[in-house]
């Protein structure tokens, strides 16, 4: 059988220290992983773990599952998932039938306080069928195909019986073992239920013995109870004649009273129907009344809004005329900011042209000078000393002496005292006349004549000072030389302020056509407001007589309706004192209508109240006796047809005393018994079924042992005998076997001991063998499991740090051999330069920033720098 499962490529995303997603292939032959202690390689090992299977944390490094999500750094908040994938090569393989596919993606997903769930491509399962898939493949989350040096060290110190998981793992019967244990938990599942079953069988037993007597019981108590029922019968029948005789005579009394009560109710409708057409006529009347006064009201109401619009049409032509003089006046301002506008504009293109026009020398053009408060313009010199100018102030020429500009010169001045010159000079504040907030600067300014004399004295200066010469060559005390050639002279200044000015008035010109523009649009806007106000002026003036003609028009409205009320309430006085006198009449008929009509309910509920004695009494005789009435009576008819009241009730009392003398019965206890009689048959069902499981089981257990046992034997010959000639080429000679320590009662919990005899010593236990000797041997006997039963890949965990330069090197081709022979894929962790040399690809594990792990390809020479 080939379960043998190729691991392919591994992908982590928020697993420990691997936040972002990362995927690490897995390729043939030998995979070297690398990098500083504490950056994160050991996880890599972790993630495959985890997606092995395992499920303890502590194996895992952490205290519970949630300590295996990326728990975030300085910079990076905390995750709440984290997610392993393992992508499996099934080909030639015989699960590829199995699961109809070339590949498996098994995922193992942990939510934060929610535990972990597990997907075999996309499909959740359960994580008990990764762990037994793994094991089958001898590549479970602890079998030796993950090798780290804590593993060497447990293998050489562990106890004989625990040692046997190589061998077990060799044999390919780690899921035989799985198997083994849940079917013994099966099996003692069973047993208990066994144990349970038998007991409910003995505890059913008694229980039917009880109710096969109470049945009995039962019986005679039910024919008891069927002559009392019968003897109750005639006590009921004599009764209810009895009662239904008085209930006749009761009805005909109730059908008397009926037709004296529809008579009366026929004359109290015809009274009831006069009462109602009069209140028909009455509202209508009323509602008129008020909508005489009603109306009344409103034309006096509206009369004296009348005079309050006329108020307000009075004090609305004011209002316009007032608004018609404000706009008038705001069109006198707006023509005159339309006007002074304009001139701004046309005294703009002026100096526009005037600029472009001529030629710009400081000396003699005014028009900028005019308009510009910079320095340049506030500073006299001759000509000679122009480039001494440029070379002090360069562009600082064309800073505003205005706080209000963005670049300008502070007046705040402080006082300094300026310092001699020790050679022969001429000082600046001497020959250009400046303001005073920049004389401080002339009076540290020597000027000379010649490049040779700044050269000759540049050192010679105090701080703060400095040296120009005619040419513009500037020399300042800190050492700093400043070339003529690097500051621009007065004339390049004064092309560049004239274009400066040329832009700004540009700009201005825009900005004041806008102006003119919104001034023209407010021009046009106050016309048309002073035509609207006056079109309303005209309008208003209107009004007045047409209100005056509304209110006389209403006031003669108002004399007519007082008129025509007056009538109308005349009228509607004497329709009131007819209402008047109707209603007494009526209330009088309807205090006699209630008189008839409670005497009618009273006679009604006597009625009712017989006729619920008489039901009452049906019903009472239906609930005690629980038979249909019409065959009762004629069951008793036919044996006690004749017998009288006192009779019936004498023999019902003597039946009665008769079953009390039975006492306290299960009515329930036949049925009872009959469901008891089929819950122990369905019980010894099961019984019958739990003992065939057992059977079961057990053959299924002796299977496994005796198919493990000979597995594990044959596994030991082979293992032994490849640990014997991997010793003999790790040591380069020496010797070294295998004990198999048999447990008779359980074979497969045999345990395993190691002799090894390295070169120059004798026999002895691995436990007595030295550190170094202990690693090399506990290889040699991984390597030789490796080889009996081959896994896919293998995960060597820095197996080599206890390993000499010569043992390491016998190591890595040990790793090679098998590697080639066996096409097992090596992931091997290390730190020594070495095996770094003999892998076939190297990764680096860094850590780019705090806590956050990344995997990156690298050379051997990098590799190296990783590892330290």
């Amino acid at each position: 059988m080939n379960n043998l499962l190729s691991l392919d490529k591994l992908s982590i995303k928020g697993f420990k220290s691997f936040v972002e997603p990362t995927e690490f292939e897995v390729k043939s032959g030998l995979t070297g992983i690398v990098g500083p202690n504490g950056c994160g390689k050991s996880n890599i090992v972790e993630a495959i773990r985890f997606g092995l299977g395992e499920v303890s944390a502590k194996q895992l490094r952490g205290k519970e599952i949630d300590d295996l999500i990326f728990n975030g750094t300085d910079n990076r908040p905390s995750w709440n998932l984290a997610e392993v994938g393992l992508f499996i090569n099934l080909e030639g393989s015989d699960l590829e039938n199995k699961f109809q596919t070339k590949q498996l993606d098994i995922s193992r997903k942990i939510y934060r306080g929610e535990g972990s769930s597990s997907f075999i491509n996309g499909k959740e399962v359960r994580l008990k069928d990764i762990q037994l898939l793994f094991a089958d493949a001898s590549t479970s989350a602890r079998s030796t195909s993950i090798v780290s040096q804590g593993r060497i060290g447990a293998i050489t110190q562990a106890k004989p019986e625990d040692r046997k998981m190589v061998l077990e793992e060799a044999a390919g019967i780690l899921g035989l073992q799985s198997r083994r244990h849940d079917s013994e938990l099966r099996l003692k599942a069973a047993n208990n239920n066994l144990l349970r079953v038998e007991d409910v069988i003995d505890t059913y037993e008694e229980q039917l013995s009880i109710l096969k007597k109470q049945s009995k019981e039962a019986e005679r108590f039910r024919n008891i109870s069927t002559l009392i029922k019968n003897a109750e019968a005639s006590v009921f029948f004599v009764k209810r004649n009895k009662i239904q005789k008085t209930i006749e005579s009761l009805e005909q009394e109730k059908r008397t009273i009926e037709i004296k009560l529809a008579d009366f109710q026929g004359d109290v409708s015809s009274q009831d129907q006069a009462y109602e057409d009069l209140k028909v006529k009455i509202p209508p009347m009323r509602e008129k009344s008020y909508s005489l006064n009603s109306e009344l009201e409103r034309l006096n109401m509206t009369v004296e809004n009348l005079k309050q619009e006329e108020l307000r049409f009075e004090e609305h032509k004011t209002n316009l005329e007032r608004r018609v003089e404000q706009l008038e006046n705001d069109l006198s301002v707006e023509k005159k900011q339309y006007d002074e506008t304009d001139k701004k504009i046309n005294e703009i293109i002026k100096e526009i042209e005037d600029l472009s026009s001529k030629d710009f020398e400081k000396s003699n053009d005014k028009s900028i000078g005019q308009s510009d408060r910079s320095l340049l313009n506030n500073i006299n010199f001759d000509k000679k000393y122009e480039n001494v100018v440029a070379a002090i102030f360069g562009k600082e020429l064309l800073a505003s002496l205005d706080k209000d500009e963005i670049f300008y010169w502070s007046d705040v001045i402080e006082e300094h005292t300026s310092s001699s010159f020790s050679f022969e000079c001429e000082l600046a504040a001497k020959v250009i006349k400046a303001p005073a907030r920049v004389i401080n600067k002339l009076n540290n300014i020597a000027i000379v004549e010649k490049k040779e004399e700044g050269y000759a004295n540049h050192q010679k200066l105090n701080p703060g000072q400095a040296i120009v010469d005619l040419d513009g060559n500037l020399w300042r005390w800190d050492g700093l030389f400043i070339s003529s050639s690097y500051e621009a002279n007065i004339s390049s200044i004064l092309a560049e302020l004239k274009e400066k000015r040329l832009n700004d008035l540009k700009n201005q010109k825009i900005e004041w056509q806008r102006v003119l523009e919104l001034t023209n649009q407010k021009v046009v806007d106050l016309n048309d407001r002073i035509k609207t106000a006056k079109e309303e002026l005209e309008i208003s003036q209107t009004n007045p007589g047409d209100i005056d003609s509304k209110r006389q028009f209403l006031l003669n409205k108002i004399n007519e309706l007082g008129n025509e009320k007056k009538l109308f309430d005349n009228e509607l006085q004497e329709k009131e004192n007819l209402l008047e006198e109707l209603s007494k009449d009526l209330r009088n008929k309807e205090q006699n209508f209630s008189i008839v009509k409670e005497e009618l309910i009273r006679k009604e509920s006597e009625i009712s109240n017989f006729s619920n004695n008489l039901n009452q009494l049906v019903q009472l005789c239906r609930e005690k006796i629980n038979a249909d009435l019409l065959n009762l009576e004629n069951e008793v008819d036919k044996f006690k047809k004749d017998e009288d009241l006192e009779t019936a009730e004498k023999r019902v009392l003597r039946l009665i005393a008769e079953r009390e003398r039975i006492g306290a019965v299960n009515l329930l206890a036949e049925d009872e018994y009959s469901k008891l009689r089929e819950k122990v048959d369905e019980t010894i069902k099961d019984k019958n079924e739990i003992q065939e499981s057992i059977e079961k089981l057990h053959d299924a257990i002796n299977k496994i042992n005796k198919e493990g046992v000979t597995r594990l034997k044959d596994a030991f010959q082979i293992v032994n005998e490849n640990f014997e000639k991997l010793f003999t080429k790790l040591f380069g000679g020496g010797k070294a076997y295998l004990k198999l320590i048999q447990n008779d009662e359980d074979p497969l919990n045999s345990g395993l001991e190691i002799f090894a005899s390295p070169p120059g010593k004798k026999m002895q236990n691995i436990t007595l063998l030295s550190g170094g000797e202990q690693a090399l041997t506990a290889i040699s006997l991984l390597f030789a499991v490796f080889i009996a039963n081959p896994s896919p890949f293998c995960i060597l965990d820095e197996v080599d740090a206890p390993l000499d330069d010569n043992n390491v090197d016998r190591f890595c081709s040990m790793v090679e051999e098998i590697s080639q022979k066996v096409q097992t894929k090596f992931i091997i962790i290390t730190h020594n330069r070495m095996t770094m040399s003999r892998v076939d690809r190297l990764y680096g594990v860094t850590m780019p920033e705090e806590g956050i792990s990344q995997i990156v390809s690298v050379e051997l020479e990098e590799a190296v720098k990783y590892a330290e």
